[in-house]
């Protein structure tokens, strides 16, 4: 499992946990001592339970289009729909590893309305 506090990511086993007044407690180890947690009793963070990997789009890019999802990129002039391969969204972002997007592809962030091939 990995912590992640102040963005610095930790690996870790969760050794117990407990719940008091609605808050979880969780009881962390370390293969290695982590001088930035010695003194400090209670820390904040994200425990992430997996990762995705590829390209990071905001949920807002992310449309249906003739029954599929995609996106819409940017070609000179034109707006063109690719439809994508989603490897993970949630309420922010979307993650996908689509070949179909490559590096330098600009997408359009808010295509409300859009069509394809659309100036």
């Amino acid at each position: 499992m990995i912590l992640e506090v102040n963005s610095e990511q930790y690996n870790c086993t969760i050794k117990d946990y407990f719940v008091k007044n609605e808050n979880i407690f969780i009881v962390l180890s370390t293969k290695y001592d982590l001088s930035v947690f010695n003194l400090q009793r209670y820390i904040e963070g994200y425990i992430i339970k997996s990762r995705y990997y590829g390209y990071i789009l905001p949920r807002e890019s992310v449309v249906e289009y003739n029954g599929k999802k995609g996106v819409f990129v940017k070609k000179g002039d034109y707006a063109y729909f690719k439809p994508i391969q989603i490897n993970h969204m949630d309420y922010k972002v979307c993650i996908t590893s689509d070949p179909i997007l490559k590096d330098n592809d600009e997408v359009v962030t808010n295509p409300k309305n859009l069509k394809d091939k659309q100036k």
